[in-house]
């Protein structure tokens, strides 16, 4: 990891244990900088002083270690911190090393420390007092770690980098309740085995919290402690001071000191939140991703990168856009159960670089349930899960950051140290459903639902926020007054789901509700004017019925076209019914009528009706809940179902209009489409048409 080194030594003491610890960090290193002190050296005597001896000697064992390492170094007669910096400069130096400086204040060796990790941004290796005994590995390394995470950023890309130890150990503070579910997670990500809490970090003075770093480093049987800066609330409090200062010139334990990323202070900094997310074979896991600022307000990240590591493993690196980050499925194929995962942001502004998250690879089946539910269905559906079910909740809306609503579930589940939470965009890709109406939300969910089904994610139930619920053949849905209701022991299995062995036809089957039906003849009309001549030639030839149905209805010369074809069919005999809305074709509602629905209803052997007319002073209910279906049927053997009202917009080419920058908007056609279906499906839409 660390190719270029400047390895600062007491030059008349035995140095060789100090690249004993630089190789426990790297094996490898292209060029090695030795800066020696030596008092000794502005005494004009006739021998050789003993540091010239040791400078030798040090260069011969990098030689014997590999002979491709560049050695150059100098002797110096004290510790000079600028010239320190400009050595490590010149070196492009990746590590420092600070090996026992017995002649050298202590306070000068944490500032060269602190200058170098705050200002510098190199990490630095700080050596005490020499080991008893020289081992070429860490077999076990120690972390000093904040409660909530911070640091853990630059801890992950260190061990990316290099070898891993046969064991992780964490140090921290006392946490409170709700850091130890975030620490948790981000430990178990990284391969943290244990976590052990120092509580004299906060109970004893500034000055001696490096000793006790060092004691239980040691105590612990850990071969380096490693200390991200951006862990420690005030870095010049814990290390400036007499006792301090001592304390890491007498340490037992190694220490690297990460360089600090942040700046700031991490009260005012954004952080990053992730969702939860879940993984099944075929079943890609979606993740939300998102910045938390000030009083916990969300907003959108710029599209960047971010690498994920779960059980101590960089996994890869994937790119995030548009609020979702997808990972590859195989990554985590092997999965079983709940597994926490680390990400870490290429951008590093906020204050907390890695950030938790889980994901769920289901081993039995979830209850589907909205995030903002009252706190009597938490607890009721709770209680429904127990072992039985996956509780899994979803967030309908990224107006509530995924940090306040993790806090709210908490709040109201005592004892969920980690509520699992998916976010609905992420997995219905609707660009965070700014322009849907909350009303649908309960519909949202249910299609969250349907794309787990698809992937054979077994479904126990939905549970909405809203009293109206969407109602699904194969995937159960409950209300919340339902979800209290039921008895506490009330077994919810999995509804029969499609039988379809193709994920395609098996999510269609699920979106569509309703079985595969095969035989088909299938035309897509993509040009208005191909299909407008398509229709008008299908009701020419038309022998027994014609049913029309539309949303809006234009009195418009191609809408007299279509109402003539119509007009001519009925006087063959043949029966048309032309159903239409109320409102929006403005006819049957508020005394008001369509002259070109007049003129046809007057024809012989053609029925007119208006869905759902509006008289008086109609609630909102009746206003929005209006018919959009666009269906016309011939003689119960051919269908048309389009997007296309009826009116000069929607079956005029883009080619029979001339355009102009002063063209009216009503005179631009809409870029539509339709199909012409022929097939078993035509029985099922005629009898949809007659039961409206």
């Amino acid at each position: 990891m660390f190719r270029r080194l400047v390895v600062v030594f007491d030059a008349g003491s035995e140095s060789e244990h100090v690249l004993h610890a630089v190789r426990r960090l790297t094996s490898d290193p292209e060029a090695v900088y030795l800066y020696g002190l030596a008092p000794e050296r502005s005494e004009l005597e006739a021998p050789p002083p003993t540091s010239l001896t040791v400078l030798d000697r040090l260069r011969r064992t990098l030689q014997d270690w590999s002979p491709a390492i560049q050695v150059t170094g100098a002797l110096e007669t004290h510790l000079d911190i600028s010239d320190l910096v400009q050595v490590s400069r010149r070196h492009g130096a990746g590590l420092v090393v600070l090996g026992p400086l017995l002649d050298t204040s202590p306070r000068a060796r944490v500032g060269a420390m602190l200058r170098l990790v705050l200002r510098e941004h190199l990490p630095v290796l700080s050596l005490g007092r020499a080991p008893d005994t020289a081992s070429t590995e860490p077999s076990r390394m120690a972390l000093a770690i904040a409660p909530d995470g911070r640091g853990l950023g630059a801890v992950a890309s260190f061990l990316s980098h290099c070898a891993q130890p046969s064991e992780l150990i964490a140090l921290t503070t006392g946490l409170a309740p709700e850091q130890t579910g975030e620490l948790q997670a981000l430990s178990k990500a990284l391969g943290i085995t244990q976590t052990l809490l120092v509580e004299s970090l906060t109970a004893n003075a500034a000055g001696s919290r490096a000793e006790a770093f060092d004691d239980v480093a040691l105590r612990s049987g850990a071969g380096l402690l490693v200390v991200p800066a951006d862990s420690l609330a005030d870095l010049e409090a814990l290390y400036v001071g007499m006792t301090g200062a001592r304390a890491l010139q007498e340490a037992r334990v190694p220490t690297l000191l990460l360089p600090r990323t942040q700046t700031g202070l991490t009260l005012f900094e954004d952080h990053h939140a992730v969702s939860d997310s879940l993984v099944a074979p075929g079943l890609a896991p979606r993740f939300a991703v998102e910045r938390v600022g000030l009083l916990s307000s969300g907003s959108l990240l710029e599209p960047g990168l971010v690498t994920v590591f779960a059980n101590g493993a960089a996994l890869g690196e994937v790119r995030h856009q548009g609020g979702t980050a997808i990972l590859d499925a195989a990554w985590l194929g092997h999965l079983r159960g709940l597994h926490p995962l680390a990400f870490s942001f290429s951008d590093t502004s906020a204050s907390r670089e890695l950030v938790p998250g889980y994901v769920l690879a289901p081993d039995k089946p979830l209850l589907l349930v909205d995030s903002l539910v009252e706190e009597d269905t938490l607890l009721a559906v709770r209680e429904l899960a127990e072992d039985r079910c996956h509780l899994v909740f979803v967030r309908m809306r990224d107006s509530d950051s995924l940090d306040e609503q993790r806090a709210r579930l908490r709040e109201h589940l005592p004892g969920l140290a980690w509520p699992l939470l998916l976010d609905a965009s992420a997995w219905l890709d609707d660009a965070r459903a700014d322009d849907v109406p909350r009303q649908v939300d309960g519909q949202r969910l249910l299609r969250v639902a349907t794309r787990l089904a698809a992937a054979h994610v077994p479904i126990a139930a939905v549970i909405t926020r809203d009293t109206y619920k969407p109602v699904h053949p194969s995937i159960r849905t409950l209300s919340p007054e339902e979800c209290e209701a039921l008895p506490r022991n009330t077994p919810l299995e999995p509804l029969p789901l499609p039988s379809e062995q193709d994920a395609w036809a098996r999510e269609l089957t699920l979106a569509g509700c309703s079985p595969r039906t095969e035989g088909h003849h299938i035309d897509f009309d993509l040009d208005n004017a191909q299909a407008r001549e398509s229709v008008l030639a299908a009701i020419d030839a038309a022998r027994t019925t014609v049913h029309w149905q539309c949303y809006i209805v234009e009195d418009d010369p191609i809408t007299a076209r279509i109402t003539e074809a119509l007009k001519r069919a009925a006087h063959r005999g043949v029966r048309v019914r032309f159903l239409a809305d109320a409102l929006y074709s403005g006819h049957d509602s508020f005394g008001a009528l369509n002259p070109a629905l007049v003129g046809l209803s007057e024809t012989l052997n053609v029925e007119v009706r208006a869905i759902a007319p509006l008289v008086g002073g109609p609630n909102l209910y009746e206003l929005k809940q209006r018919n959009h279906r666009k269906l016309t049927l011939v003689d119960s053997a051919l269908a048309f179902v389009s997007g296309r009202n009826l009116g000069a917009p929607y079956y005029t080419g883009f080619d029979e209009v001339p355009l102009r920058r002063d063209t009216h908007y009503r005179d631009i056609p809409w870029l539509d489409c339709g199909a012409r279906l022929e097939g078993p499906l035509v029985t099922d839409l005629e009898r949809a048409f007659l039961a409206e």
